[in-house]
């Protein structure tokens, strides 16, 4: 049996992190299948924990062809600069910020979507 979940990647490994893992184990919509973390310890021990593949660095995470999309879970300071580089390698981005308008200015889409999912501070995840 296929699964029909859509393939995900998570950037920054950090508390955060582990929360949106565990939630999205749940869901029957979405699948992280990779992380990158800039601490090498950090990505061995996330791989450990949850047996997400970890990424030997951010660009392995965006070539990975079956990511769709990937999940910032980094500082707040590294969210442009971040989504930059995920939309230039044509994936969707994930962030809990929403979309502000310097984002639109600097991320030309052809058009710009309300999230259709969200996660909650408890991090419930649609299923």
């Amino acid at each position: 049996m296929t699964s029909n979940r859509v393939k995900v990647g998570i950037v920054g490994l950090g508390r955060w992190a582990k929360v949106l893992t565990r939630a999205v184990r749940t869901s029957h919509s979405i699948e992280i299948v990779q992380g990158f973390s800039r601490s090498e310890d950090s990505r061995a021990a996330f791989q450990q924990e949850f047996g997400v593949k970890s990424a030997p660095d951010l660009a392995a995470l965006l070539h990975n062809p079956e990511i769709k999309g990937v999940i910032l879970t980094v500082p707040n300071e590294q969210h442009l600069p971040l989504a930059r580089e995920v939309a230039k390698a044509g994936k969707h981005v994930y962030t809990e910020n929403q979309s502000p308008a310097r984002w639109r200015r600097a991320l030309p889409s052809r058009r710009w979507r309300r999230p259709t999912a969200s996660a909650s501070p408890s991090a419930t995840v649609p299923g």
